[in-house]
């Protein structure tokens, strides 16, 4: 399943996908101050049709998302894996 649903990340969103080692350590944490996890996947949506094919992929293969914007505490998601969706301003 894992396999399948980073295929259709790479298919649907590329090149604001990244996995692995290309994601950068400063979105492994926030400021919670719990041990770092590697997500699955770090999306970069750039616009609100890339959120949308985001959250449907992630509803479909039943992936956890962990919204990000500033960084905070605020949305502190550990356990499984899960897929960080880091929104960029557009202000």
């Amino acid at each position: 399943m894992t396999h399948e649903f980073i295929q259709a990340l790479q298919r649907e969103l590329a090149p604001d996908v990244f996995f692995g080692e290309d994601i950068p350590v400063r979105f492994h944490n926030d400021w919670g101050g719990l041990a770092p996890v590697v997500p699955l996947a770090l999306v970069r949506p750039r616009t609100t049709e890339q959120v949308s094919i985001t959250l449907r992929l992630c509803n479909e293969f039943k992936v956890p998302v962990v919204p990000q914007g500033g960084l905070t505490v605020l949305p502190v998601g550990r356990g499984r894996s899960k897929m960080v969706l880091r929104c960029r301003s557009t202000a």
